[in-house]
């Protein structure tokens, strides 16, 4: 028999709990038909996820990925998660005082229900968290605010009605990229109308510009999209893989211009790109179909590339300060 506090968990919730160390942080998790997910992006697995551990929010330092706003993030240092895999894009936390612990109902903070469904991790500032979900019945694609202290919806803002994919992974969503905020703007990615969209949202949900970065159309392996965007100084980098012509940009957060396009190799993939530092200097880095390659943030030009054995990825790379490391399948 489960208990009340486990049966809460039914569908959707977003959930704050307080993580030690005087309850002055707090982890979030999303709980996804009956399991919870930390600070990562959830599996694709349509009965729930089980094998993702909580992290801490916090962060400090100045970020390569978010170099431009080096002000504001050091404000909120100690609290932010603006981007997929944290300020670091390492998935690490700049303190290792966070003890984990089970999750009991003396613990939550609050909680709060998510409509619809989607695998985009929370997103957290220093006043809300966002995230997206999908309604395949209304044919939307939404981005969701809430209040960070108290889990009330703050607003929904459709940025999508109608043009979802005809096919997709049965574990995949329509809304499986996280969202990326760079201290002004909020960056949803999503795959609709044939097509890679991205769009920035001021904090009210309102929206300020879209752009539509790449054409889209998978011949082999529909199973959606699921690569998050980057943030590298005042532009935003978007990958889309797939059988044609298969693209990495980086788009002016100001306009919503294209500063720069590179292609890549025709091959699905859903893996994200990512600023690495790495010997001595910022990296694109990006997994893919036989190799991983790396590129010139600032301008897309390629630095290197090494070959790999896999056809396909869906992990974002992870790497020390002389090696990068990438799997797939």
């Amino acid at each position: 028999m489960r208990s009340d506090f486990e049966r809460d968990f039914s569908s959707d919730w977003l959930m704050v709990r307080w993580m030690m160390r005087e309850g002055r942080e707090l982890t979030l998790e999303r709980a996804v038909r009956g399991e919870r997910v930390g600070l990562t992006r959830r599996d694709w697995m349509r009965g729930g996820v089980a094998t993702v551990s909580s992290i801490a929010v916090a962060a400090s330092g100045l970020r390569p990925a978010v170099a431009g706003h080096a002000a504001d993030l050091a404000n909120d240092a100690q609290s932010a998660w603006w981007t997929w895999r944290g300020p670091l894009g390492n998935n690490v936390a700049a303190t290792a005082e966070f003890v984990a612990g089970a999750i009991t109902p003396d613990r939550v903070l609050w909680q709060a229900p998510v409509p619809g469904r989607g695998h985009s991790s929370p997103i957290v500032t220093k006043d809300a968290i966002y995230l997206t979900t999908a309604d395949t019945q209304a044919g939307t694609q939404s981005l969701l605010a809430f209040g960070r202290a108290t889990g009330q919806p703050l607003w929904s803002q459709v940025v999508h009605r109608g043009g979802l994919p005809v096919e997709n992974h049965p574990k995949n969503t329509e809304a499986s990229p996280s969202v990326a905020f760079d201290g002004q703007r909020v960056l949803t990615s999503f795959y609709n109308s044939d097509a890679i969209w991205l769009s920035a949202h001021a904090s009210d949900g309102s929206r300020l510009w879209q752009k539509s970065v790449g054409r889209y159309v998978p011949n082999r392996y529909r199973y959606g999209y699921a690569a998050s965007p980057a943030i590298y100084g005042d532009t935003a980098i978007i990958i889309g893989e797939w059988d044609g012509p298969s693209f990495l940009a980086a788009i002016a957060l100001d306009t919503g211009e294209v500063v720069w396009k590179t292609e890549r190799i025709w091959s699905t993939s859903f893996s994200s790109p990512i600023v690495a530092h790495v010997a001595g200097r910022d990296q694109l880095v990006v997994s893919g179909l036989s190799m991983i390659a790396s590129y010139e943030p600032t301008d897309g030009k390629q630095l290197w590339k090494a070959n790999a054995i896999a056809m396909a990825t869906c992990g974002t790379v992870v790497w020390d300060d002389q090696h990068v490391y990438a799997s797939g399948g």
